[in-house]
């Protein structure tokens, strides 16, 4: 997140940082439903993550009711495939009324054609690659180190 006074003052950094570098850290906790995928409620975030979480939660619905028409899972359903052809709908004209109903059958018969497969076999590993870096490390005051750098001192 942005490494503003207000974000430093509600989320602090870790405890083994020094002053002044690094970002702040946010911890989030959430519920998910595991049969359709929608967020059910979280703890101590702020009215940013709300929106992402509405719109997020507004996909997985159309993404159920698409499922529903079908006759599918709505975990069958991919969610990027959902997103997709909501931008590909965005301009068509929602503001019509009379084409409103006829348009959203449309929304729903192409959500319900994006498919995620069956991949039973598939698993990755829960590791991380450290890789080195050739970047230097901000081992001091991020304002200490841009007065270096326009200033040379």
């Amino acid at each position: 997140m942005p490494d503003t006074e207000a974000n430093q003052r509600a989320y602090p950094q870790e405890p083994g940082q020094k002053k002044g570098l690094g970002f702040p850290i946010m911890r989030l906790v959430g519920l998910i439903s595991l049969s359709c995928g929608a967020v059910l409620g979280v703890a101590m975030v702020r009215k940013e993550i709300w929106m992402h979480l509405l719109a997020y939660n507004l996909i997985r619905t159309l993404m159920a009711q698409a499922a529903l028409e079908a006759g599918v899972c709505p975990r069958d359903i991919s969610f990027k495939g959902t997103l997709q052809t909501m931008l590909a709908f965005a301009a068509a004209g929602w503001s019509c009324s009379d084409r409103r109903n006829e348009l959203y059958a449309s929304v729903l018969s192409d959500v319900a054609t994006h498919r995620v497969n069956d991949r039973p076999d598939r698993i990755e590993p829960r590791a991380v690659k450290r890789r080195p870096k050739k970047t230097r490390l901000l081992n001091e005051p991020r304002t200490v180190a841009k007065a270096h750098l326009l200033y040379g001192t």
